[in-house]
């Protein structure tokens, strides 16, 4: 029942609003009306609230994912129409990708196989000690290290974490707080034991490894393909951890701000998949002993090439100066020495000579021959015409054009090479000298045109074989004389230069030097090797004489320029350690022409003379042995090259 009052209220409102009251009214109570009102202006007012914020979309996303649900559920079949399009596509592009991967890495593969690549990581993969597919895997594998979190076991609070540069990680704390609420979850669900605990997550491309320890938990989010050598690295780091921290992790008290200084160890896990970068090669034992192998071997043939070759020469030696011995040829193959050897009836067997020498390397076979030289029996006569004219002065001193190999087989002396006739015919005037008996077989011989006179070619002969033996064993050089010209072409040091050209002015003025083709080395000073070079050169001095003359051909300046060089030796060998003093044999030569007594005196003289011009000139007496050899029956042709004054050089220990 209305009141009075409320009767009186509704006129005035009656009266004052009049008929836009009762229509309003009319429309409030209408819910058509409403509807229509609503629909009108709805776009327009989301549009317009969605310009401020987004709190209609997210009261509207609970609303739109339910009436989804509920399509799906009612309609399965209509709703994947509609998507198949879409899924498709998706699909079929996802597929293409990843095919298309695979086909890329496959023939990365074939072709490393076959490439510097592969032999390289197959090598390096031996040196690591791991197959070669674990080595592969290694270096094809891609991920990276993007956050490394460090929680407290009991409490599962987070204690420490850190994160790789330019990497987009989530808040560690919430990261922490979640990792232990889905191992909670899992060990509920699924009646785990109180003990086990989540060993990894994996979210697509994102692995998520879990490293649990006694106290702590270490979590690392990695993105692509971890190898192994990042689990190695979380578990020392785990154990670094609890080594460091154990004590005072059990009796942890909610403060993290002391575990700051964990945060080195928790970068070391900050890693990607270079293997060169992070592993740590094995030293190359079995490459390192088999380098030490060949080393060891190579110093052992070096050994025993030396040996051998002092071996050899110690052979030679001890019958080049027995008495009644000639030395035809030696020979080594492998590390056999054969000596062909003449030797005069009645003189010592070569296994008496031998019988007190041991050898290290060597086996010798001494190949001997008795020969009955002449009827006086002066084998030592001929012991150094042989050594002295034939071997020296022409199988030494043989042009370049000629070459002979001379041996002797039963009664024959066998010449093979090329000679030239008049070196053939001094060759075998001296063969016929040692036994008359002695057939020479030309056979294998080979006769070349002389080009020049005999005089001229016995020079020429001299002078090459002069220079030949001041050369050293590092040095190489070729020598051609032609129109009194003397062409040296090779390499020799400073010092040989010098003599070369010293011994030309003195020997032979009338050949003019061309050296344009010839190199010249400095010479690094070597005491030892400048005073064996220079002895070696001083040996080979001969001072010729014309017949009936005691005087050298060229006067005793010659004699002079040689003292020079000799005190040079004696001053070099007083710096060596120890110290040398080389003694100088001066031997007088004489030929056949005149009277046996003149001859000898001639000889004698010559000798002396030269010592005496050596003392003179500073050099001790007692360092000078003088001897003479005279009546050296000779062709026409070589005599004046028998009349001469030869000095060689010994040693003399201090």
């Amino acid at each position: 029942m209305i009141s009075r009052d409320d009767s009186q209220i509704e006129e005035l409102r009656s009266l004052v609003l009049g008929e836009q009251y009762e229509r309003a009214l009319k429309d409030y109570l209408d819910k058509n009306s409403d509807t229509e009102r609503v629909a009108e202006v709805i776009v327009e007012a989301i549009k317009a609230r969605n310009k401020k914020n987004n709190e209609v979309t997210e009261e509207l996303s609970p609303i739109i994912n339910s009436a989804i649900e509920v399509s799906i559920n009612n309609s399965t079949q209509k709703f994947a129409d509609i998507l198949y399009p879409v899924i498709g596509a998706a699909v079929r592009k996802s597929v293409s990708a990843t095919f298309n991967q695979l086909i890329a890495s496959l023939n990365q593969v074939l072709t490393q196989n076959f490439s510097l690549k592969s032999i390289k990581w197959r090598y390096q993969a031996w040196r690591q000690g791991i197959s070669y597919a674990q080595f592969l895997l290694m270096k094809t594998s891609v991920f990276q290290v993007e956050q490394v979190l460090l929680i407290h076991r009991e409490t599962g609070l987070l204690l420490n974490s850190v994160a790789f540069e330019g990497a987009e990680t989530s808040d560690p704390e919430l990261v922490s707080s979640m990792l232990t609420a889905i191992t909670d979850f899992v060990s509920d669900s699924f009646r785990g034991n109180s003990d086990d605990t989540l060993e990894g997550v994996r979210l697509g491309e994102l692995v998520l490894k879990i490293e649990v320890a006694p106290h702590v938990i270490l979590a690392a989010a990695v993105r692509g393909i971890p190898n192994q050598h990042l689990d190695v690295t979380i578990a020392t780091t785990v154990e670094n951890i609890e080594e460091k921290y154990g004590e005072r992790l059990s009796n942890f008290n909610g403060d993290n701000s002391e575990y700051a200084e964990s945060q080195p160890l928790l970068e070391k896990c900050l890693i990607g998949n270079s293997l060169e970068e992070n592993a740590k090669e094995r030293f190359p034992w079995r490459l390192f002993v088999i380098l030490l192998l060949f080393i060891v071997f190579g110093f052992y043939k070096l050994f025993v090439h030396i040996n051998v070759s002092n071996e050899h020469d110690v052979t030679r030696q001890i019958f080049e100066f027995e008495p009644n011995y000639l030395v035809v040829e030696s020979v080594i193959e492998d590390e056999n020495i054969t000596l062909s050897v003449l030797r005069k009836p009645g003189s010592r067997e070569p296994s008496e000579i031998l019988n007190n020498i041991s050898y290290l390397h060597t086996t010798q076979n001494i190949e001997d021959k008795v020969v009955d030289f002449n009827e006086s029996g002066e084998i030592p006569r001929y012991q150094l015409t042989l050594t002295d004219i034939i071997r020296h002065n022409i199988l030494a001193n043989l042009s370049e054009s000629e070459s002979v190999r001379v041996w002797v087989s039963d009664r024959d002396v066998k010449l093979s090479g090329q000679l030239k006739p008049s070196t053939l015919a001094g060759l075998t005037h001296y063969i016929k000298q040692v036994d008359g008996n002695l057939g020479i077989d030309f056979s294998k011989l080979q006769l070349l045109p002389d080009e020049i006179s005999q005089p001229e070619r016995l020079r020429n002969a001299i002078v090459v074989s002069d220079i030949k033996s001041m050369i050293g064993s590092s040095e190489s050089l070729a020598i051609q004389i032609e129109n009194q010209k003397i062409e040296l072409k090779g390499e020799i040091s400073e010092t040989t230069e010098s003599q070369i050209r010293s011994y030309l002015e003195r020997s032979a003025p009338e050949l003019s030097l061309i050296s344009q083709k010839l190199k010249v080395t400095p010479v690094i000073r070597n005491k030892t090797q400048e005073y064996n070079q220079l002895a070696h050169n001083l040996s080979q001095t001969k001072f010729q004489y014309d017949v009936n003359l005691v005087s050298p051909t060229g006067g005793n300046q010659d004699v002079a320029r040689f003292v020079s060089q000799a005190k040079s030796l004696v001053s070099l060998g007083q710096e060596l350690s120890p110290r040398l003093t080389p003694i100088f044999i001066v031997t007088g030569f004489s030929d056949d022409v005149g009277t046996v007594e003149r001859n000898i005196q001639l000889s004698k003289e010559r000798a002396e003379n030269v010592k005496q011009v050596m003392v003179e000139n500073g050099i001790n007496a007692n360092h000078i042995i003088t001897l003479n050899i005279s009546n050296i029956e000779s062709s026409e042709s070589i005599s004046s090259a028998l009349r001469r004054v030869t000095i060689d050089v010994i040693n003399k220990d201090l």
